[in-house]
């Protein structure tokens, strides 16, 4: 056991930079919401493992799941930059819908009623997005979906940009 873990931490230490950083936000916020998220994912850019903190507010799933494990569909929600934006579609990671060149970075905000900003003001309900110019707030939603394929009802990732309410990616 000890030399598993040696080996271990010689791996987030010396492979993984960002571990100790990430961890540190997560244990400092953790307090404040009773849990919190670190997402592991591949990093095809630089060939390694990476971790990135995932702040509670920023993790949705359905009202009536019982726990985040038995949910039927959760979404992470995260806001990059459009250059980063541009460099995922350069890697594949996300393709642009037929027809559409590019996706603008500043999303436009959405149409409401002089009631709906009265109602919003009053309950200091803000904007699910920054509207700064530059920024996409992308949805990586795990589902179930039946495409009509061979697979039937199949576990699936899909992305959506939802400041321009298109889909980017769907991986099986």
């Amino acid at each position: 056991a000890v030399r598993i873990k040696n080996l271990m931490n010689w791996q987030l230490v010396h492979h993984i930079p960002e571990f100790r950083l990430e961890m540190d936000k997560l244990l400092t916020q953790t307090p404040l919401s009773g849990s919190q998220f670190i997402f592991w994912s591949w990093d095809e850019r630089r060939k390694r493992p990476t971790c990135r903190y995932w702040p509670t507010d920023h993790v949705w799933f359905d009202y009536g799941a019982p726990s985040y494990n038995l949910a039927e569909r959760l979404t992470l929600a995260e806001e990059i930059t459009h250059v980063e934006f541009k460099r995922r579609i350069r890697r594949g990671e996300y393709i642009l819908p037929e027809g559409i060149a590019e996706l603008p970075g500043s999303p436009q905000p959405m149409l409401e009623t002089e009631a709906d900003k009265a109602t919003d003001k009053a309950q200091g309900v803000q904007p699910a997005w920054n509207t700064r110019t530059g920024y996409h707030l992308m949805a990586r939603c795990y589902c179930y979906l039946d495409l009509g394929d061979e697979f039937g009802e199949a576990p699936y990732c899909v992305l959506i940009d939802l400041a321009n309410d298109r889909t980017v990616s769907i991986v099986r």
